[in-house]
This record gives structure tokens, C-alpha cells and sequence, in this order.
């Protein structure tokens, strides 16, 4: 098709949030139908996903907890609204330097891959050939598990 324009090329690409999402989360590719016309739905990614889409740049709070969120009642009876919700959109950063929560230790230049609940993990010799590998440990001193640390992401 000559004389065709890419739909995306650089930076960030919005998503709808299937559940919610914490900035900085690893997510994966959802199914379902969106409620945001033109968007696809992502969610938090499971451990070993092949359906990684990248990282989560900011919260996002799917569109079924919108309303639990938005309204409510306060202590002494008073009905609110709380316009600080996060949207249901959230870009999504495919390829970069992210600060991403480590569900395992890992050291300096330690390929990683998908870890539970939109986290990492290090990935061993034969993940590289099953496709799992989306970045390397670039923390110079080492993350430990349950801490943040600068990870490259490139995601295909």
C-alpha cells in the first residue's frame, strides 16, 4: 500500500484498563469489549505472559469501579464526589527505562520477564527461546524482591 503512514511509531499508546492499574505496572493484552470507542482493553500482566504490551505510565481505574469511586456518602451523611479518580484510559510505554517492582531479586543486566500482578521477574536461558524476556535489571547495585528498580523495557 504505497504512500501509507503508521497508525503509531513513537511513545506511548492509550489503552482501556479491564481492571486497575498502578503506575509502573507491567500489563498485558485483555479481551473482552471496551467501553471507550477506538481502544483496546489491557490489564495488569499475569507471570510468564506472552501478551505483554508494555508498562502502565500512569493509575488507571476500569470503568466497572468508575462509579464506586466517583460517589459516595461521608461520615456525617453527606453525599460526595470525588473528582480525583483516575481515568479509565492509561497510556502504556512499549520500549524505555521504567522504575518497575522486582517480585524477585535480581541483579545488574539480569534479563527479565512478566512477574505476578504486573511485576518482574528474572528470566532464565530458556526464556529467551519461549518469547518471555521484555527488558534487563539496569539497577547498577541490584533489586531486591518487593523493591523498585530502573529496568529497560523493549516490548515487540
Amino acid at each position: 500500500m504505497p504512500g501509507s503512514i503508521p497508525r503509531f511509531e513513537t511513545g506511548p499508546k492509550t489503552y482501556e484498563a479491564k481492571s486497575n492499574i498502578a503506575g509502573a505496572q507491567v500489563v498485558q493484552y485483555a479481551t473482552g469489549t471496551p467501553t471507550q470507542p477506538g481502544l483496546s482493553l489491557v490489564e495488569p500482566a499475569a507471570a510468564d505472559s506472552f501478551k505483554v504490551a508494555g508498562v502502565a505510565t500512569t493509575d488507571a481505574v476500569a470503568a466497572v469501579n468508575q462509579d464506586a469511586l466517583k460517589y459516595g456518602t461521608s461520615g456525617d451523611g453527606y453525599p460526595f464526589v470525588n473528582v480525583a479518580v483516575p481515568s479509565e484510559s492509561v497510556a502504556v510505554g512499549k520500549r524505555g527505562e521504567w522504575p518497575l517492582k522486582y517480585s524477585a531479586a535480581a541483579n545488574y543486566g539480569d534479563p527479565v520477564k512478566a512477574g505476578a500482578l504486573g511485576t518482574v521477574v528474572p528470566a532464565a536461558a530458556a526464556d529467551y527461546a519461549a518469547g518471555l524476556v521484555i527488558g534487563r535489571c539496569q539497577a547498577q547495585a541490584g533489586v531486591a524482591s518487593g523493591a523498585f528498580g530502573d529496568t529497560w523495557i523493549n516490548v515487540n
